[in-house]
């Protein structure tokens, strides 16, 4: 579907969770502040934070277990960071982390990230890259 010019990206990741928006849509973030309780520090945790909303629980809990190189974290890092949950939209950040993931076999993370070299978002626009990840995630039946 489309929201005005905007195409809508729904992804269901390989731990079967359903993500939807678009790459320009932002929705506002919680910030964490001091007198919050800790981030989930387990998928499960995290996963129930953005179930209900709760993108920046969702964000805390990421960043907080992202340097494991676990790469469902990753993607789902870099696929709030594109969608502007928990925080402002961050491209760059978002295909760094959708890189890492792919770079590891995460076939949802190619699709996003090919999505994102072919339209030049976060990263230079590079046709040949963005058939690179689009073919494996498309392959796997994920769709961007």
């Amino acid at each position: 579907g489309r929201i005005g010019q905007l195409p809508v990206i729904a992804v269901t990741d390989q731990g079967g969770n359903q993500f939807a928006g678009t790459l320009g849509w932002m929705q506002p973030g919680l910030a964490q502040t001091a007198n919050d309780p800790a981030p989930p520090a387990d998928m499960a945790g995290i996963s129930a934070a953005y179930q209900t909303g709760d993108y920046g629980t969702a964000i805390a809990g990421l960043r907080a277990i992202i340097d494991q190189g676990d790469p469902l974290a990753q993607f789902r890092l870099g696929y709030m960071l594109a969608h502007g949950q928990g925080g402002p939209q961050d491209l760059e950040q978002a295909a760094h982390w959708l890189q890492q993931s792919a770079a590891q076999g995460n076939v949802d993370a190619m699709g996003l990230l090919g999505q994102l070299y072919l339209r030049g978002n976060g990263v230079e626009r590079d046709m040949t890259r963005a058939v690179e990840y689009l073919t494996p995630a498309a392959d796997a039946g994920t769709t961007p």
